[in-house]
């Protein structure tokens, strides 16, 4: 059974800010969590935002406050493939991804520090033995993987005092 990314200890927390209403999610949040990427996965095509799709809306109007003033972050753009984009990373919702304003409603995940695996293929098997009283015949198919984080730490920079990691949440903003 794969162990997942939240249950490993390679989870960065991205706080919220400091007057961050709940259940949103502010252009600050988005920064902030890109930087506590490691630096080599900024740049990796193996790296993708996951969130739920409560996010969406969120995500969709994001602006960075100057003052009285209001601008679109620049950062946030729609591809002709019909995938939104963060920070040149591809959006995806899943099903999986708490709600908003609950922690892991939104993530920015390098998925090439997951290791996965599978042993053999599909393997199948029948018995007329195990239903002999009514006549039937059952069917058993089973598939063997496995995964968990490459790394079950953060990492804490030479100098710099943000620890950084290959999978980053944003937390709870209740």
């Amino acid at each position: 059974m794969p162990l997942g990314i939240t249950a490993g200890g390679s989870v960065v927390t991205q706080a919220k800010e400091g007057a961050q209403a709940a259940d949103s999610v502010v252009y600050e949040n988005v920064i902030k969590m890109y930087s506590r990427l490691f630096p080599m996965s900024q740049r990796a095509n193996t790296t993708a935002w996951i969130c739920n799709a409560d996010v969406l809306p969120q995500l969709n109007t994001l602006v960075q406050v100057g003052g009285t003033a209001a601008i679109p972050a620049k950062f946030v753009d729609w591809g002709a493939d019909g995938i939104m984009r963060m920070m040149g990373r591809p959006v995806y919702t899943v099903p999986y991804a708490s709600t908003i304003g609950d922690l892991y409603d939104l993530m920015l995940i390098d998925f090439a520090w997951y290791d996965a695996i599978s042993k053999g293929g599909m393997q199948g098997a029948s018995s007329i033995h195990v239903a002999f009283t009514t006549g039937e015949q059952a069917f058993r198919w089973a598939y063997r993987f496995g995964g968990k984080p490459a790394i079950d730490y953060v990492v804490t920079p030479h100098k710099g005092s943000n620890t950084v990691a290959p999978f980053v949440a944003l937390a709870a903003r209740a």
